[in-house]
């Protein structure tokens, strides 16, 4: 946003930082309303909840995006938001903040570190932090479902 704010001239404040966070998440939810949920790759929900119910794994959801409307989004698309935790741009800018904030909040000494994203602020993020990175989508020839996909 502070690009876009630059871009136009803008002085950053709270408020007009509100102002855009508030817009956009309605923005969002309108979306929604008009046009039905947003689309999960196939089988994602259930790979979630394999892992959210594993004994031997852990997960979060980690975003660049404001909490309300990845919430809004997750949701629609038929994703628990209750049990997952969420970390996204409300707690820091940078991608890699973001993600380390998840991790740490999800506790433990883990063996690795598996992050599956669909852009490539996702795979850059991953390479910088030495985690496993898991394309989705076809943006990045990644999963198009989740079939084959094992915790």
């Amino acid at each position: 946003m502070q690009e876009i704010l630059s871009d136009n001239q803008i002085a950053y404040s709270e408020e007009i930082h509100e102002k855009v966070k508030s817009r956009f998440v309605a923005l969002v939810k309108t979306h929604i309303d008009l046009n039905g949920s947003f689309l999960a790759v196939l089988g994602a929900q259930d790979f979630v909840n394999r892992i959210k119910n594993s004994p031997r794994h852990v997960c979060a959801y980690a975003t660049g995006g404001w909490a309300a409307a990845a919430e809004a989004k997750l949701r629609s698309a038929g994703f628990d938001t209750e049990n997952v935790p969420l970390f996204s741009a409300d707690i820091a800018i940078k991608r890699t903040d973001i993600m380390l904030a998840a991790l740490n909040a999800l506790g433990g000494n883990f063996k690795r570190v598996t992050y599956y994203g669909d852009g490539h602020w996702d795979q850059e993020a991953c390479r910088i932090l030495g985690w496993e990175f898991r394309p989705v989508g076809a943006k990045l020839s990644g999963l198009l479902h989740f079939e084959n996909e094992f915790i």
